[in-house]
């Protein structure tokens, strides 16, 4: 039972202290990255894009190979053309575009719903 004025959350069970609406673990955003505080994932974000920068500010081989060095990937010689670069930023302009109308055709299909008279029609058997 409950101290007084306390209640249990319906949902997990937790007690919620008298005086506050919400249950605090159900409120929480689930995952393990919320799950952190807010200095750490500073930190860690920071530790990660330096990581990152040194590895590619250094020209520093992401994937090594044992016979011989100069072969090795870097961010520089594992990258595309710049002709390729440029062509994938306008299709990438271009993708909001198609969702639009994939969209827009998709609602207008379910505006008006199949019966039993659209299978059993004569254009029936021309789907």
């Amino acid at each position: 039972m409950p101290p007084e004025g306390d209640r249990l959350c319906p949902r997990c069970g937790q007690l919620i202290p008298a005086g506050q609406t919400d249950c605090p673990v159900c409120t929480r955003p689930q995952g393990f990255l919320w799950s952190l505080e807010r200095e750490t994932l500073v930190l860690l974000s920071i530790v990660v894009l330096a990581i990152f920068f040194t590895a590619g500010l250094n020209n520093t081989p992401f994937y090594p190979s044992k016979f011989d060095l100069q072969s090795s990937l870097t961010i520089h010689n594992a990258s595309s053309s710049h002709y390729t670069l440029t062509a994938m930023s306008y299709v990438a302009l271009a993708v909001p575009f198609v969702l639009a109308y994939i969209a827009y055709v998709w609602r207008a299909m379910d505006l008006r719903k199949m019966t039993e008279n659209d299978l059993k029609g004569e254009n029936a058997g021309k789907l």
